[in-house]
């Protein structure tokens, strides 16, 4: 149970994160029609290049992590579990950004349309969380680039 605790407190901007969009997507759910959503094909292209953008730009990130983390007083710290908070924004949001590629993929190519406008919902709803970690993870490099630095 103890490592359990520790994660948790290793990650916590994440998790505050995760949490908070989580109330949010759920307010905006409730107490929006969401049910009118339209479809706009140029919108999902444009949303699609921008999601596969940002998960390149992460994919980068996590590239840059690794190499950082085989440098010794990184590794030191990776070892005692200071260096999770770094990465766990990047994974976060990778999965956001791929499950809004993956949903707008199966709308636009495969003509998903089973239940449309929740699919639309998810996926946007997604896009901006997955920004939202990009943000975070932008800040984290930083912070790691400056630690790599002295």
């Amino acid at each position: 149970m103890k490592k359990g605790k520790v994660y948790f407190q290793n990650n916590t901007v994440s998790l505050i994160i995760l949490i908070i969009s989580i109330i949010l997507t759920l307010f905006y759910y409730m107490y929006f029609n969401t049910t009118n959503m339209n479809f706009e094909a140029e919108f999902s292209y444009n949303l699609l290049t921008v999601n596969t953008v940002f998960a390149g730009f992460l994919y980068t990130m996590l590239g840059n992590m690794v190499e950082f983390s085989t440098r010794p007083k990184i590794r030191e710290k990776d070892k005692a579990g200071y260096i999770d908070k770094y990465f766990s924004p990047i994974y976060f949001g990778l999965f956001f950004f791929v499950i809004s590629v993956s949903i707008e993929m199966l709308i636009l190519f495969f003509n998903l349309d089973w239940y449309l406008s929740f699919l639309l919902f998810i996926s946007r709803a997604c896009s901006f969380v997955g920004v939202l970690y990009f943000i975070t993870s932008s800040y984290m490099l930083r912070r790691m680039i400056n630690q790599v630095r002295k």
